[in-house]
């Protein structure tokens, strides 16, 4: 980011020092700053954003529903300050190629000749094995049925948008960028949004 933009003031005239970059997408980018607990979305399209971030502002999203959401607008920039998931991670560090190179082998694990295979073995017990995929399943699915119910969808589901614990015993899940939360009665696909490969059908053939 660019110094002249380090310091970005909100619209309640909080000032928040950019820190780095976190993530980025087709909607903006998400950036970390001093405060260990708060990050900025900049939008890269300033022409959508005030109508979209209005539009989210009245919707009836419960705030006991795990999804991170504007805390405050940015003055002089399309974008807002929003809550950062510390020691929350995306589910994309699940994937078998985030495999850690320096491992050590267990006894139990020593006749398997195929070094791929003890890797994958090890990462997957160590990222809480299948009742933690399981647990994530299942709260994701029950955050989307809460909004469903209320009449909204939650269009961008992917990788890098469902955020979950660091600790193995821990079971939190968290849905991030609420930006394209809409009423199933809005017809405007060309405000829809979507990750490559997870887009639904109907969305991604318009």
């Amino acid at each position: 980011m660019k110094s002249e933009i380090k310091n970005i003031i909100d619209e309640y005239h909080n000032t928040h020092i950019i820190d780095k970059e976190i993530g980025a997408g087709g909607q903006g980018t998400v950036y970390r700053t001093r405060d260990e607990d708060i990050a900025i979305k900049i939008s890269n399209k300033p022409m959508e954003f005030n109508d979209k971030v209005e539009y989210l502002s009245i919707l009836p999203i419960p705030t006991d529903i795990n999804i991170t959401r504007p805390i405050a607008l940015l003055k002089n920039k399309p974008g807002y300050v929003m809550r950062l998931l510390n020691y929350m991670k995306s589910i994309d560090t699940l994937r078998s190629n985030k495999i850690k190179k320096d491992i050590q082998v267990p006894e139990w694990l020593k006749g398997i000749k195929d070094p791929k295979v003890v890797a994958e073995l090890i990462h997957y017990r160590d990222t809480g094995s299948l009742r933690k995929r399981l647990s994530i399943l299942s709260k994701t699915a029950s955050i989307l049925t809460e909004l469903h119910s209320l009449g909204m969808t939650y269009g961008d589901i992917s990788d890098s948008n469902v955020f979950i614990s660091e600790k193995e015993n821990d079971y939190q899940v968290w849905l991030i960028d609420p930006d394209n939360i809409q009423f199933r009665n809005r017809s405007n696909n060309n405000k829809t949004f979507y990750t490559p490969k997870y887009g639904a059908p109907e969305i991604v053939q318009n």
